[in-house]
């Protein structure tokens, strides 16, 4: 059986944003806290909607990865929220980096004789 619009939402907002390494960890996390979805769908149908939904992305700096679903995905789902916190995280990120680089430049002009 394939998985409802309201389950499919539940599972984007679910892997937006996550931090698991894998397909197989997502569902299986995903399964231990919304079973009652999984019951009704396979493992298999979990991983194909994963991989029609999402991206993931390596973060920079070995920091790990990230999942995203599409930005088209999220529209058809009605979850502009989303979208926006996207949108936000890499400000805040882009940000962070800017700070990093100024205090490195600080550093280097003050071992330099």
């Amino acid at each position: 059986q394939e998985m409802t619009d309201d389950d499919i939402r539940t599972f984007a907002k679910f892997i937006h944003n996550c931090t698991l390494k894998s397909k197989d960890l997502i569902v299986e996390e995903f399964r231990l806290k919304h079973g009652d979805i999984i019951n009704r769908t396979s493992r298999t149908e979990a991983n194909r909607k994963l991989d029609l939904i999402a991206n993931k992305r390596r973060l920079k700096n070995g920091g790990g990865v990230i999942w995203e679903v599409k930005k088209s995905t999220l529209e058809s789902l009605q979850l502009q929220d989303l979208i926006k916190e996207t949108e936000t995280t890499v400000v805040v990120t882009a940000e962070k980096s800017d700070n990093k680089k100024k205090r490195k430049k600080k550093k280097k002009k003050g071992t330099i004789p």
